[in-house]
């Protein structure tokens, strides 16, 4: 046997044993590095912000499903999605978009036809395989 085709076995049976464990924990979302966003006055998000008693929004999304918006450990807003609700929640925006923002991307896809179908591939991967948890912390400047 070669020492590539080794090497490349070994790899495989080490990430199968990873994601063995993964699954066996239940496959929890892995979380990114919290990003901290401060938010000017003249941000339109600033009224929001500070219209808080912390002056601090957490948005956490889990690509699981779920996107929460918190403020000192109150719910301002919890959606749940599936990665077709989203996809049709899209669809809906880029027909309601001007027609600028539709040609453009219109013009995108005819010269790249595998980008939709990359888009809901990623969706499905992130959803169903691999979840990860984003956080977000908007605080007013």
């Amino acid at each position: 046997m070669s020492r590539s085709l080794r090497t490349t076995l070994i790899t495989l049976g080490v990430i199968l044993i990873f994601y063995g464990a993964y699954y066996y924990f239940g496959r929890p979302a892995v979380p990114l590095p919290t990003i901290r966003i401060p938010i000017s006055q003249n941000q339109s998000m600033y009224n929001l912000v500070t219209a808080t008693e912390s002056d601090e929004i957490k948005l956490v999304l889990n690509t699981r499903g779920s996107l929460a918006m918190t403020s000192a450990d109150e719910d301002l807003l919890r959606i749940d999605f599936t990665p077709e609700s989203l996809e049709n929640a899209l669809d809906i925006a880029l027909k309601l978009s001007p027609g600028d923002t539709r040609n453009a991307y219109q013009n995108f896809v005819q010269k790249f036809p595998v980008y939709p179908f990359l888009l809901r591939y990623t969706g499905n991967l992130f959803f169903h395989i691999l979840p990860l948890r984003l956080s977000v912390i908007m605080t007013a400047q």
